[in-house]
């Protein structure tokens, strides 16, 4: 039977949830459609698939029989929000972060063991089709021994007065450059560039990040910026493979100065592909508890590295370099 799914957060990302929904939903792999906002605005116009609108999700709950909830509000509420829909008796997904530090991670993993609901956390970039592909070059030796991962996120789109782009962009990157190495744990995060907005808040930010094996990972995220750019590339000792987030097709493999394009296996949007395993009850994808508490405690140590480099511009101390090793 088909699953009652409920949006909480009708903004820009709610939407696009929305849209992935109705056509899912037009499958005959969605059975009803909630969305809630505290916004009536964001309730006018939606798609016709959607069966009913809340501005409080306790109604919404209460009134339906709902399967799963995705909770795509502000970060700062989907801890709490995770762990109440679950007490609910309700599967959620949440859109990343899960939490800013390991410990309010740990306790939306707690409240999922102890309810015995599903908690799946939405790490878009782990669906794309072209990552996938690199990822599966990469471990068959494509390119030789993987030397650096290279990930770049630049948007023009203009910084949020309170945003923070280390936990709205750099949370993906930090995932996403553990992911295709089979789940590493980071060695040492060193952020090398930080800028900051009206609010002193971070809006684009360029660390490193070593891994025990030696690879490093330089990731490069920001909004303002003067061109779109979302890539990931890696870099091994006998060539180069290059993926356009914005082409699901195919992607690029350089070797000897002659460059390929290879196609990918699928060409469906991350997003659709993201709900269509979770409709189909799988998880092969989705981040495991223990990749979620990674991906949580190196968030925090992104977060803390940033704060430092904030003081020393607001104390007008010279930068000096740190890596979060030294900083424990």
């Amino acid at each position: 039977m088909a699953l009652t799914v409920a949006i909480i957060g009708a903004g820009r990302w709610g939407q696009a949830h929305i849209r992935t929904l109705s056509s899912l939903k037009r499958e005959g792999l969605v059975g009803r459609l909630l969305v809630c906002d505290t916004d009536l605005e964001k309730l006018t116009d939606l798609d016709p698939e959607v069966d009913a609108t809340y501005t409080t999700w306790q109604e919404m709950v209460e009134h339906n029989s709902v399967d799963l909830v995705a909770i795509v509000t502000p970060p700062q509420s989907h801890c709490q929000l995770s762990i109440d829909l679950m007490n609910k008796g309700i599967d959620v997904l949440v859109e990343k972060p899960l939490g800013f530090s390991e410990s309010q991670a740990a306790a939306v993993l707690a409240a999922s063991q102890s309810t015995g609901r599903s908690l799946s956390v939405g790490f878009l970039l782990r669906f794309h089709s072209g990552i996938l592909k690199a990822k599966s070059m990469v471990a068959s030796g494509t390119i030789g021994s993987l030397h650096r991962i290279q990930f770049i996120r630049h948007s023009t789109r203009k910084a949020p007065s309170q945003g923070d782009v280390i936990e709205a962009l750099a949370v993906h990157a930090i995932d996403t450059v553990c992911s295709v190495q089979g789940e590493v744990e980071p060695q040492r995060l060193h952020i090398s560039r930080l800028a900051t907005g009206q609010h002193n808040n971070p809006i684009q930010a360029s660390m490193w990040i070593e891994f025990p094996s030696g690879i490093e990972a330089n990731i490069s995220v920001g909004w303002d910026s003067e061109i779109e750019q979302r890539q990931l590339n890696f870099i091994g000792e006998n060539g180069s493979i290059f993926v356009d987030f914005n082409n699901h097709d195919n992607i690029k493999l350089q070797r000897e100065g002659v460059q390929n394009i290879i196609p990918t296996e699928f060409s469906n949007p991350p997003l659709e592909m993201e709900w269509r395993q979770l409709l189909n009850a799988k998880a092969d994808l989705f981040p495991t508890a223990g990749a979620t508490l990674r991906g949580a405690r190196w968030i925090e140590q992104a977060l803390l590295e940033a704060a430092i480099h904030i003081m020393q511009k607001q104390d007008n101390i010279p930068t000096i370099e740190r890596t979060i090793n030294q900083t424990r």
